[in-house]
């Protein structure tokens, strides 16, 4: 399973940040209704004083770093989802109606790829704006969706479909942009792109399975 964090940290690897590396790694979290808020971090023990202020600082610094890997880390996954490699879900509905509402959705398809029976038949039908209408009655719709925004120790969206260094080569890119880092932006969009190339020709889009009721 590869986790949002691992790739996080590959990417902190990759960026020569050797302490956010560690503390992605090794860090203790406490997850929250907010998100997960960092505790402690190995090799950074807390003692008396001005030591105990000074790793308390260095901890929730660390932190924010994390926080801009993420942000970093959805980008990355939602522009990969959207542009290079789809996800893709199929669900069998069975509707009286025939109008099936997006939000009725396991996910928020962003495009309907097929829709056909149980037996594979194509059927007929129309999207809307907000509904996708086709016959009443029991019906199998593959469509294209875009990824939720993760957490750190939520597992990637393209576990055993991508390397992580892909990904990783992803997050290192938007880190540089963000920081203003533009010379070494462009090594890091290159190395992604030409990952994004290779994982493009070898995989094949990743289908999601499971039966609604309407």
């Amino acid at each position: 399973m590869m986790f949002v964090r691992d790739i996080a940290a590959q990417a902190a690897f990759l960026l020569g940040k050797e302490e956010l590396f560690r503390y992605l790694k090794g860090g203790f979290f406490r997850g929250t209704a907010e998100g997960e808020t960092a505790l402690s971090d190995e090799g950074m023990s807390a003692s008396d004083g001005e030591n105990e202020n000074a790793d308390a600082e260095k901890v929730r610094t660390l932190k924010r770093e994390a926080d801009i890997l993420l942000r970093c880390y959805n980008i990355v996954e939602n522009e990969v989802a959207l542009d290079y490699l789809p996800l893709t879900a199929e669900e069998t509905v069975v509707c009286d109606t025939g109008a099936l509402p997006y939000t009725a959705f396991l996910r928020t398809p962003v495009s309907i790829l097929s829709v056909t029976d149980e037996y594979g038949n194509k059927l007929p039908y129309t999207v809307f704006p907000e509904y996708l209408r086709t016959r009443a009655g029991t019906s199998v719709i593959t469509y294209s969706y875009s990824p939720e925004t993760k957490r750190l120790s939520d597992p990637s969206e393209y576990a055993a479909r991508v390397p992580e260094r892909l990904l990783s080569y992803g997050v290192a890119c938007e880190y540089c942009l963000i920081s203003g880092q533009y010379d070494e932006a462009l090594v890091w969009d290159k190395k992604y792109k030409d990952a994004l190339l290779c994982a493009h020709a070898s995989t094949r889009p990743r289908v999601i399975r499971s039966r609604r009721w309407v």
